[in-house]
């Protein structure tokens, strides 16, 4: 997926293709498609930084022959030019990392998933740092790593044995008891 070609070009208040008319993105997005094509990779997939693009960014986007953006919000198809529902559940980098925000990010990846929804989580920057548990003893925990790996894991539910070695040789397993 890419995410942004030169970030650091720009404003730190706002993402890099936030405010672009579609000259200027459609030259970012074929620099940094022929950076990949020239590292032996191809992606048609766009995240924007900061999830933020403007409507220059959405223009340019299929000319260079991407075919999905995601959003904030939601998950765009730039052929077909539907969007489906699919909010971003974060940790740091613009969202919250406390420990209530944490649980909260939990409960709602499983809500979201036990409706047959899509979850998405982003998980930015370094942990928060360590906190002792509640019983105040000496077992250290990070609240950022730990709930967004129960966010991705929770909505899977119970794998078991036969399920976990088919999603291993799809390559979608990601862990977990079961």
């Amino acid at each position: 997926m890419l995410h942004g070609f030169d970030e650091a070009a720009t404003k730190k208040r706002r993402g890099e293709f936030a405010t672009l008319p579609a000259h200027e993105a459609n030259l970012r997005l074929m620099a940094a498609d022929r950076v990949l094509e020239h590292l032996g990779l191809r992606t048609r997939l766009f995240a924007a930084p900061g999830w933020t693009v403007s409507q220059g960014t959405v223009t340019a986007l299929p000319r260079n022959g991407f075919r999905l953006l995601v959003g904030l919000s939601g998950i765009t198809d730039l052929v077909r030019q539907t969007t489906v529902r699919a909010r971003v559940l974060g940790i740091g980098e613009g969202f919250l990392s406390e420990p209530w925000w944490c649980r909260t990010l939990v409960l709602s990846a499983e809500r979201t998933a036990r409706r047959e929804g899509i979850v998405r989580v982003a998980v930015a920057g370094p942990s928060p740092a360590p906190a002792r548990t509640p019983a105040g003893d000496a077992r250290r925990r990070r609240p950022g790593a730990d709930a967004s790996m129960r966010a991705v894991r929770l909505p899977l539910g119970p794998v078991h044995r036969a399920d976990r070695r088919r999603l291993i040789s799809q390559g979608r397993y990601i862990g977990g008891h079961g």
